[in-house]
């Protein structure tokens, strides 16, 4: 890659509001838009910051070319002969992005200028502003990987053994496992007719046999006679045999040794995972005394029952396979599998069916597909902060040390099919349902949704709060039920911001508080719900008590670094970070220990 000299034309950012902007010429151009090794910018800017250009030219024709312009008002645009979003050169700024708009978002882009045939490229960073550059990219990676998780919680939670979250029971087999129960009714039907009337074809061979049985004479057998002139009364005669050595049949045995070497593997670790849950039910019994033991233990005498019908039904399966290998064919076919594909295992139904589940099982586990809508290179930062900490909400609750398991809504309302799988985006007002047996709690986790204004639009289940406060849309809220009865809630509020920016102490006693704190005060105490079990209070009073025991304020953190987790008792606000690349422990034994003085609360 070439640096170009002779630019003939001019480039400029400007960065930021009118008032305040910043003019950064562009000057270091290169031939071609690929680097080996750390890319060194050509002009560096932060996100969320207004940016305008100016492109001037003397070539009318000149092209500006750029990742993300086609999100751009189609007027300010032109479209080349492929497609192509540019811009024409102008003798004044042009704007290109601004809060409104979606801003870049942190990364590396390319600059792009066409003109006289020659291209000139230069190098743009877009850098976080509340993050590191490697904190943007592993938030990124880390949303990407837990909506991937998401998925594999909804296979757990469809097949009845959501709790094993420690991977006992390897999800790969569990998985393989269901798609071959899924297909075995069609391969079932297929083995019964294979049994008896596999594909064959007729080859011709030549036996010597005595002259009264022979039937036909061919030029292979008139070879045979005259080089042995003295054979007798015996001759070489050309006999039909029914071969069954055909390529498909060989895919048959091929893919009925994979079926089966899939299934053993599957009731060897249900064994071992059945073992495990059975000595856990078992110590359970022997301390009857100690509370939410009885509702552990018939948690785990359930997922055994789960357990032993997958083992006894994969058993079955492993018998229906191995009848096969008793087929007066079988063994006259060879175990080498062919190089090529033969067209029965397409037109032929019976070795279709089979193929078909070998191709599944064949994939890399699960497909997970992300909705179309979730086009992170164009969201702000501050969006992908909220679904990220939503995730990490979800992924907090059911770690072992809270221990809650999905149950529905969301992406777990959607049915678990063998392939692929959609990951829906998340919509404002989207919610999960979680449930903990052992102490017969559930929890509703909410994202994005609006507050009712008056108690007669809530709803028990779903929506049991109301709002008499101006602020009524928070980022995320769990309401929690015990015993069928309605706790209380946290309130989440994601910041992508520094504390400064939406906390300052010294203003709390003063009368132009910053608005964001006023919002944070407001959740915590314009919030009310019909539905607050109140039991040692009349409950005429009920309306009078706030619902809500803390709103959270979740931020990245501070310039110090560290865990921060800050408590505001009179207001009932708790000031707490949560960053990319850190660890969830303590974010997480908090969250517990507030949903454990809720309960407690209501008992």
């Amino acid at each position: 890659m070439a640096i170009q000299s002779n630019i003939p034309f001019q480039l400029q950012l400007i960065s930021g509001p009118e008032w305040n902007a910043e003019t950064l010429p562009i000057t270091r151009f290169y031939d071609q838009a690929r680097l080996d090794g750390a890319i060194e910018p050509a002009v560096a800017i932060k996100e969320n910051t207004e940016l305008a250009i100016m492109f001037t030219c003397a070539n009318p024709q000149a092209r500006f070319y750029m990742d993300g312009l086609e999100t751009l008002p189609q007027e300010r645009l032109a479209e080349d002969s492929s497609g192509r979003s540019y811009l024409s050169p102008r003798p004044y700024p042009i704007p290109l992005f601004s809060y409104i708009d979606y801003p870049l978002i942190p990364g590396y882009y390319w600059l792009e200028v066409v003109t006289m045939g020659q291209h000139y490229f230069a190098p743009l960073q877009v850098e976080p502003k509340r993050l590191t550059s490697a904190q943007w990219e592993v938030m990124r990676q880390e949303l990407n990987n837990e909506l991937y998780n998401l998925a594999l919680d909804l296979i757990r939670q469809s097949t009845g053994v959501g709790e094993d979250r420690q991977g006992a029971l390897p999800l790969e087999l569990l998985h393989r496992f269901i798609v071959i129960r899924q297909h075995f009714p069609s391969v079932m039907a297929a083995l019964n007719d294979l049994l008896t009337r596999a594909n064959y074809r007729v080859r011709k061979t030549h036996q010597l046999l005595p002259l009264h049985r022979v039937r036909e004479f061919d030029d292979k057998a008139a070879r045979y006679q005259l080089a042995r002139p003295d054979g007798g009364e015996r001759l070489a005669t050309p006999v039909p045999k029914v071969d069954y050595d055909l390529p498909e049949n060989r895919w048959v045995k091929h893919i009925l040794r994979v079926v089966s070497g899939y299934l053993s593997d599957f009731c060897t670790a249900i064994a071992t995972y059945s073992a495990f849950i059975k000595q856990q039910a078992d110590e359970l019994q022997e301390i009857p005394f100690r509370p939410g033991t009885t509702a552990a233990r018939r948690e785990k005498l359930k997922l055994l029952a789960v357990l032993h019908d997958y083992e006894e039904t994969a058993i079955k399966m492993v018998k229906a396979v191995e009848l096969l290998r008793w087929a007066p064919w079988y063994n006259l076919a060879g175990n080498s599998l062919p190089t090529y594909y033969p067209q029965a295992l397409t037109s032929d139904a019976r070795y279709s069916a089979l193929y078909a589940l070998y191709r599944q099982l064949r994939a890399e586990g699960v497909v997970v597909a992300i909705d179309d809508e979730y086009s992170y290179q164009w969201r702000r930062t501050d969006q992908l902060y909220e679904l990220w900490c939503f995730v990490k909400l979800y992924r907090v609750l059911v770690d072992p040390s809270i221990g809650f398991q999905p149950k529905s809504g969301w992406l777990f309302d959607s049915a678990f099919a063998s392939g692929t799988m959609l990951i829906p985006v998340f919509q404002s007002g989207a919610g999960i349902l979680l449930g903990r047996e052992a102490d017969n709690v559930t929890l509703h986790l909410v994202f994005d949704a609006e507050l009712p204004r008056q108690s007669q639009d809530t709803e028990f289940g779903k929506a049991p709060l109301f709002t008499r406060g101006m602020h009524n849309r928070p980022d995320g809220r769990l309401d929690i039920y015990s015993n069928s009865t309605y706790s209380g809630s946290i309130i989440f509020d994601f910041k992508y911001r520094p504390l400064y920016g939406f906390w300052d102490t010294s203003a709390i006693t003063g009368s132009l508080r910053p608005k964001a704190m006023n919002q944070l005060i407001s959740y915590a105490s314009d919030i009310r719900s019909p539905y607050l079990h109140t039991p040692n209070i009349d409950q005429r009073w009920r309306q009078s008590i706030s619902p809500i025991h803390e709103v959270w304020a979740v931020f990245p953190g501070t310039t110090l670094g560290g865990f921060h987790n800050e408590v505001h008792l009179d207001h009932s606000v708790r000031l707490i970070s949560l960053a990319p690349d850190t660890d969830l422990a303590g974010f997480a034994a908090v969250l517990g220990g507030v949903i454990d003085s809720i309960l407690a609360k209501t008992k």
